[in-house]
């Protein structure tokens, strides 16, 4: 932790680093800042992978339908129990997604006629594991998307 935390310190200082590139249109050069590419401690890089993630599951893994974002905030006396046990924070997961798939099905017009073999749903989790102060939780975050 102690190793991340100075990266973090030397993160996006010119004078730890930079490289030097070339707009090919304009033939502007511009330096660009190496970055820690740490993992919990620096906003900046968070962000980045964030938004390759984001970017990566568009354009690549969720088809063109829509998409919802639902999240689930656990009760602080269980996320102890989420955060060391797998199969607790799976079957939490199990359950959740379940009850998404049900209100969907209920609610969703045409659904009641189609076949239930042929309605699912897809969901990509992410497990929050840590608060902004760095404190642990659970709190799992699901995208999920429902085609009928």
């Amino acid at each position: 932790m102690r190793k991340a935390f100075e990266k973090y310190l030397e993160c996006g200082i010119f004078a730890h680093g930079f490289a030097r590139a070339r707009c090919d249109d304009c033939g502007h050069d511009f330096l660009v800042a190496f970055s820690c590419k740490g993992r919990g401690v620096c906003p900046s890089c968070n962000t980045r992978r964030m938004a390759e993630t984001a970017a990566h599951l568009t354009d690549h893994v969720f088809p063109r339908l829509p998409v919802r974002q639902w999240v689930l905030s656990v009760p602080k006396r269980l996320r102890y129990y989420m955060q060391r046990e797998g199969p607790v924070l799976g079957m939490v997961l199990r359950i959740f997604l379940r009850v998404i798939a049900q209100t969907l099905q209920a609610n969703s017009p045409g659904a009641a006629n189609v076949d239930k073999a042929a309605l699912h749903i897809g969901a990509v989790a992410f497990i929050h594991r840590f608060g902004s102060s760095l404190n642990e939780h659970a709190l799992p975050c699901l995208r999920s998307r429902w085609r009928v």
